[in-house]
């Protein structure tokens, strides 16, 4: 009977496991495509051009590009665990300095 047990669970989906590594996935993707479609009113709300802004959004994307394979050398060590939780607490940090600036310079660097 205890055999049974522990085959049935091992054979149950890690629910909290795959929710958590689908809301990192998500917020990833909005992270990267939300800007695309507000060009205009980030451009109104920090009185730049359109094109400039839309480069400032190449610039995040190139720096996104660059970042990856050091990043991934850089925490390969580390647990999933770990990884995933500073990545989602990067994206709360950085995304919520970019929402409440005003200073250009400082979007750009976080």
């Amino acid at each position: 009977m205890n055999s049974t047990f522990k085959h049935e669970e091992a054979q149950r989906l890690p629910i909290l496991a795959l929710l958590a590594l689908a809301m990192a996935g998500f917020i990833c993707i909005l992270t990267e495509t939300i800007p695309a479609g507000l060009l205009p009113q980030i451009s109104q709300g920090l009185n730049i051009s359109p094109s400039l802004a839309g480069q400032w959004v190449t610039a995040y994307a190139a720096g996104s590009l660059l970042a990856a394979i050091p990043l991934t050398l850089l925490t390969r060590s580390w647990s999933r665990r770990a990884v995933l939780l500073s990545t989602v607490c990067g994206f709360l940090l950085f995304n919520t300095l970019t929402a409440v600036s005003s200073d250009v310079v400082i979007i750009l660097i976080a």
